[in-house]
C-alpha cells in the first residue's frame, strides 16, 4: 500500500468535507409559513392556495386550495416536492402530528407536526 495515496485521499476527503461545510451545502431546508402557498401554486397546475398548516420544523406542509383539494409539501433532498390530494384525505393523528398519506409508494407518508391541523381533526 502506498501510504502517500492514502494520505492524499485523506486530505482530498477532508478538504471536500470542510468545503462543503463553508458553502453551507448539506444543510437541511425548511418550507417557511409565508412560502408554503406560494410553493403550492408554483409545484401544482391550477392550484390557489386558502390555509397553511406547516409543520413545527418546517420539513413538511399541508395546503388547503380553494376549490377543496390539498397540497401536501414536503422537502426531498434539498428541494421541496408536492402531490394533490382531494378531499377526503387519508390522514392519522400520532403522538408526533398527523401522518399524511399519498396513496403513492414513491413519495409515502408524511408527518406533519401542527397544532392547529391536530385541533382539525
Amino acid at each position: 500500500m502506498n501510504w502517500l495515496v492514502l494520505g492524499g485521499s485523506l486530505v482530498a476527503v477532508l478538504a471536500t468535507a470542510g468545503l462543503v461545510a463553508w458553502l453551507g451545502l448539506g444543510r437541511g431546508a425548511v418550507i417557511a409559513e409565508e412560502q408554503a402557498a406560494r410553493l403550492a401554486e408554483q409545484l401544482l397546475h391550477d392550484f390557489t392556495s386558502r390555509d397553511v398548516f406547516v409543520d413545527r420544523q418546517g420539513r413538511s406542509a399541508l395546503v388547503r386550495g380553494d376549490d377543496g383539494s390539498f397540497a401536501l409539501l414536503r422537502i426531498q433532498g434539498a428541494h421541496p416536492v408536492a402531490r394533490r390530494l382531494n378531499s377526503p384525505i387519508a390522514m392519522q393523528k400520532t403522538p408526533e402530528g398527523v401522518v399524511v398519506s399519498t396513496g403513492e409508494r414513491r413519495f409515502g407518508k408524511t408527518l406533519i407536526a401542527n397544532d392547529e391541523l391536530l385541533a382539525l381533526l
